[in-house]
């Protein structure tokens, strides 16, 4: 992880809801080491925009009572967000397996991104899934259908 922030690498992350493994530290430890740290901003039709978080940022509850920032939109959708080349996109989940089947929030956003996203072996970010440390599950725990991509990593916590 601490290589994925040297030089300025973009890494992705997003503002915890009070449901979810707190991303705070999480954000300012990113941007102490080096990271240049992006947040989405929800979109209709499942689409997520993205903006440059900073420890000056204000961070505001959004339409689906999710805190986003407040600034300018560097990327928009998938294309956008490749071309500033991610390292690594840290993402919510309400439980992973041991497969890296994911379970989301239900909204489809990140199953949308991660659809549009090239593999880790084909030069795409690392996909890495926050849980709980109750929400590790064994493998085939989470039902999967054909569209679902895997996360290649996963932090319980």
């Amino acid at each position: 992880m601490r290589r994925a922030c040297d030089n300025g690498r973009v890494v992705t992350c997003y503002a915890s809801l009070p449901s979810e493994p707190p991303t705070s530290s999480l954000l300012e430890a990113l941007t102490s080491a080096g990271a240049r740290v992006l947040l989405p901003i929800v979109q209709p039709e499942r689409s997520l925009h993205w903006a440059w978080f900073s420890a000056q940022n204000v961070l505001l509850p959004a339409g689906m009572g999710i805190p986003e920032p407040v600034g300018e939109v560097v990327a928009r959708d998938a294309e956008g967000l490749l071309a500033l080349e991610p390292a690594i996109l840290l993402i919510p989940a309400l439980a992973v397996d041991q497969g890296g089947a994911r379970l989301g929030q239900g909204g489809g956003y990140f199953d949308t991104l991660l659809s549009r996203l090239p593999p880790a072996t084909d030069g795409g970010p690392l996909i890495v899934a926050l849980v709980g440390v109750d929400e590790c599950l064994a493998l085939g725990a989470i039902p999967t259908e054909p569209h679902d991509r895997e996360v290649d990593r996963w932090v319980c916590g």
